[in-house]
């Protein structure tokens, strides 16, 4: 039998072992990127949006499926919760012993606006004596991840709640049948350069209807001033986009038809899960079992078109309508190269490091700073 190798040496070996993994883990998660198209910047419609956002979630919890073990990676519906994962990582492998605040900003796109989301959360960071490096460098790696990752999961899930509440409102209009004609994503240009799009128009005998539609997964509120917000902070001047939807098609008819119409605002709430309460009193709010009596309310609306007018502005904003707007993915797909493949190393490689870096300690009081000494000149070869 050969000689048993010494802790340092095996250690020294581990270290170096850990920077091979990590280069080759790089390889191929770049590669996969770069064969799915990720690389390239391209533009896609919402619905096109959610697929490839989908897609890419799938690929990064794949590869941390794929070369990590299960018992460091938390159970998921759709995918990982990756603050739970590292923090579960410091308490069972690397002891955590030092608070950090790590404030994320997060810019999420749903389409009609922007939301801007601030979240601070608490972190643990690694405090080795031995492999202080390696530990920071997967903490570095795993800072530069996570935002990028939630930015990724938080624009897929907002595209398609918007999408499933399109389909759901659909599905309870259409049922109505022919009193009614229903276009949906529809986008009309003014002036050449200035385009809207409408979740949903809906022409009746009663008159045009021009539908925001929202599909909140949280108890929200539109106040006086027209912001609708939720409790978690998220805002979005939910009456301007309606308003601006209006004047859009009002214009369009007027210019396309020579008729002066006019359209009806209406928000409608689509998440049979929350509910919403309103307190701006000249726009109509209402659940999405409440739209076909809303459409039809007599003492609201005067029955001022034929059901051959109905045909006739359907057949003609059917005709003029634009193909929907495309979207850069807007995604640090760099950053995901360069940070994925380490955090992924540190969750594979670090456990057996720390469990040597505890019996240098038992063995030897003197040997704590060998592993980071070692560390330290790889680190100054491997960034150089």
């Amino acid at each position: 039998m050969g000689k048993k190798k010494s802790l340092e040496a095996l250690a020294k070996e581990k270290c170096c072992d850990y920077y091979k993994v990590e280069r080759e883990l790089q390889r191929k998660f770049k590669n996969q990127l770069k064969y799915n198209g990720f690389q390239k910047k391209e533009y896609y419609s919402n619905d096109d949006a959610v697929k490839r956002l989908n897609g890419l979630l799938d690929i990064i919890n794949t590869f941390f499926v794929n070369n990590v073990k299960s018992e460091y990676l938390n159970n998921r519906k759709d995918h990982f919760d990756f603050f739970k994962i590292w923090r579960k990582f410091n308490r069972d492998v690397a002891y955590m012993d030092e608070r950090l605040n790590f404030s994320n900003k997060v810019e999420q796109l749903g389409g009609l606006g922007q939301v801007y989301e601030i979240e601070t959360i608490e972190l643990y960071k690694f405090s080795f004596d031995s492999i202080k490096e390696l530990g920071d460098r997967m903490f570095n790696a795993y800072e530069k991840f996570f935002p990028i990752y939630k930015k990724i999961a938080q624009k897929e899930a907002i595209l398609r709640q918007g999408i499933e509440g399109e389909k759901n409102l659909y599905n309870r209009l259409k049922i109505i049948g022919d009193r009614i004609r229903i276009i949906q994503n529809a986008r009309y240009v003014i002036d050449d350069d200035f385009s809207v799009e409408h979740d949903m128009i809906v022409i009746s005998t009663y008159g045009i209807f021009s539908i925001e539609i929202k599909n909140w997964g949280l108890n929200s509120h539109i106040n006086e001033k027209g912001y609708l917000v939720n409790k978690n902070g998220k805002s979005v001047n939910v009456i301007e986009q309606s308003m601006r939807h209006v004047h859009n098609l009002e214009r369009v008819i007027q210019k396309e038809m020579y008729h002066n119409a006019e359209v009806h605002p209406l928000i409608v709430w689509v998440n049979e899960k929350s509910k919403i309460t309103n307190d701006f009193k000249y726009v109509t709010v209402c659940n999405y079992n409440d739209v076909e009596f809303e459409l039809f309310n007599s003492k609201k609306y005067n029955q001022i078109y034929s059901q051959e007018d109905v045909d006739a502005i359907y057949r003609k904003l059917q005709e003029i309508k634009i193909p929907e707007k495309k979207y850069d993915l807007d995604i640090d797909i760099d950053g995901l190269i360069e940070s994925t493949p380490k955090f992924v190393a540190g969750l594979k490689l670090l456990p057996e490091l720390v469990e040597i870096d505890k019996e240098m300690k038992e063995t030897d009081s003197s040997l704590p700073t060998v592993i980071g000494a070692v560390l330290g000149v790889i680190l100054s070869l491997i960034d150089s």
